[in-house]
């Protein structure tokens, strides 16, 4: 008893500050309430460690918050889904013991999300959206773009947010440029939040020309001229600086990367033609062969040996790789069961899609219901139907695609990306 008064004392004596609500040991509430998603849609919130789904109540022992939550993407009616983020009410909060803190979590959409997005070097613009509202309609459509951005990008792709990762377009810009997903929600010039360099290019041309991020996030780019593709660290990706890569891969003229669900990185090589596959043991350090070198033959008769150039690459939902070949203007596809051979492999298609001349083949997606979309000719981007994507071609007889989109905002199209991913994709920006 005489120590308690001693202290009371003392502490009155002193002005003893109050109790920091942050840092006071006890319990506390953190109620989360959602608005903003569709009927059917669970958000996921993450509170000090603890996961919420839409609504509900965590109780914690310490009173500093850490609130966040996942991109989560909504229905798949459309052939490229809304995705959907938070902004939580309020937003930076301590909350005391034996209290309880209410907050709010009201979901948008993010801009990015629900387009079919263009890459349109010679135009206006350079990035185009096309809003998906307008795709389900006719063969062929006229369009106006939903954003047109202006600035200079080369190839791009999306994180898991929807962010635009995009390579240099001239030799101006940095070798790897970041645009907040924000910046896409209308028209307009843009200049990049994050300017990266990397050491290990020489500065030839064409430098940065290919990129993709792996599951954990770290981001691959790749160097035609340099014959190799980085591994980036995606711990330095958050300010604008020069990187030092993790990892080189050593490939002849390196065109599109894709990874498949199990870690392995495919990459196009275009001056060899075959698709080189990298194995997920091989990612941690420099590596000058791969696992395996594929090429696709034209032709089933025995004494023709002639393989497709492969250009840029993507997995279909069920695990076959397409590419594309620039000069024969098709797409083929290697059966999954063909990936997985070592050294040097020719293979047969499982598909093959001629296209007619006049369209000029570029980086390609797949959407929510497994159509192919690639640029056309001059101003165009098509749609290749699921079911159009199945058989192998018949020679001299070019596809008509299922769906053409024109629109007067669109010049040469080199390349479209959909945010979201669908869930069945081995994206980094797929939502489930």
């Amino acid at each position: 008893m005489r120590a308690l008064l001693i202290a009371l004392t003392l502490c009155l004596l002193c002005a003893c500050p109050p109790v920091d609500p942050c840092n006071a040991p006890g319990e506390r509430s953190v109620t989360i309430t959602s608005s903003g998603l569709p009927d059917g849609v669970d958000g996921i919130i993450h509170v000090n460690g603890q996961t919420v789904t839409n609504n509900g109540a965590v109780t914690l022992s310490t009173g500093q918050l850490v609130v966040s939550g996942d991109a989560v993407g909504g229905p798949s009616e459309q052939l490229v889904r809304t995705a959907y983020v938070p902004a939580f009410t309020p937003a930076d909060e301590c909350v005391a013991p034996d209290a309880g803190l209410p907050i709010a979590a009201a979901w948008s959409a993010v801009p990015t999300s629900a387009k079919l997005w263009t890459l349109n070097q010679n135009g206006a613009a350079q990035l185009v959206g096309l809003d998906t509202f307008t795709l389900d309609a006719g063969l062929e459509e006229h369009v106006t773009a939903a954003a047109a951005i202006a600035t200079d990008v080369g190839q791009f792709t999306f994180d898991e947010n929807g962010n635009v990762w995009a390579v240099q377009g001239t030799l101006a810009s940095s070798a790897l440029n970041f645009y907040p997903a924000s910046d896409f929600a209308s028209s307009g010039a843009r200049t990049p939040s994050v300017k990266l360099g990397v050491s290990a290019l020489t500065g030839c041309i064409p430098g940065a020309s290919a990129l993709a991020f792996d599951a954990h996030g770290d981001l691959w780019l790749a160097s035609v001229c340099d014959n190799a593709v980085y591994k980036l660290s995606r711990d330095l990706l958050g300010a604008s600086g020069t990187i030092n890569p993790l990892a080189k891969l050593t490939v002849p003229s390196p065109g599109g990367l894709a990874f498949d669900a199990t870690g392995r990185l495919f990459v196009a090589s275009r001056d060899d033609g075959r698709v080189y596959r990298f194995d997920a043991a091989q990612l941690n350090a420099d590596a000058t062969e791969p696992a395996a070198k594929i090429g696709v033959r034209v032709s089933t008769e025995p004494a023709n040996t002639t393989i497709y150039t492969a250009g840029w690459l993507a997995f279909d939902s069920r695990g076959a790789l397409w590419f594309n070949d620039f000069g024969a203007n098709v797409y083929a596809a290697i059966p999954a069961t063909a990936l997985n051979d070592t050294g040097s492999v020719d293979v047969q298609p499982s598909a093959s899609v001629l296209i007619g001349v006049s369209a000029l083949l570029e980086n390609f997606a797949f959407d929510e219901q497994g159509g192919l979309w690639s640029a056309a000719s001059s101003g165009k981007v098509f749609r290749l139907s699921p079911d159009q994507l199945t058989g192998v071609i018949d020679p001299g007889q070019p596809t008509t695609p299922e769906r053409v989109i024109q629109s007067a905002d669109l010049a040469y199209v080199n390349g479209v990306a959909l945010y979201p991913a669908p869930a069945s994709l081995p994206l980094f920006h797929a939502l489930p």
